[in-house]
């Protein structure tokens, strides 16, 4: 459960990461969840905070798994009124 807890403090300590729109633009016109644009960015975001801090094996992956599916509500559908992406 060490882990767990570990993920949770990692993923409080992503959100201003996540945030960073310069470095990770909304992709431009996306307005649908399931936009495989949106899935991308979602990806895109987490790993790039996991390389960030260094993670390997089971931490990234479960990190991974929770940052993508707690991603959008960071992130949701519509955040970017400009939706000033490059997508």
């Amino acid at each position: 459960m060490k882990s767990i807890a570990t993920i949770s403090v990692i993923l409080a300590l992503a959100a201003p990461m996540l945030s960073s729109a310069s470095e990770n633009p909304w992709p431009k016109g996306a307005i649908e969840k399931d936009d495989p644009r949106v899935l991308a960015f979602y990806e895109r975001v987490c790993n790039q905070w996991a390389d960030k801090n260094g993670m390997a094996d089971e931490l990234r992956k479960a990190y991974l798994e929770k940052c993508k599916s707690e991603a959008p509500s960071i992130f949701p559908v519509g955040y970017a009124e400009d939706a000033a992406g490059d997508g």
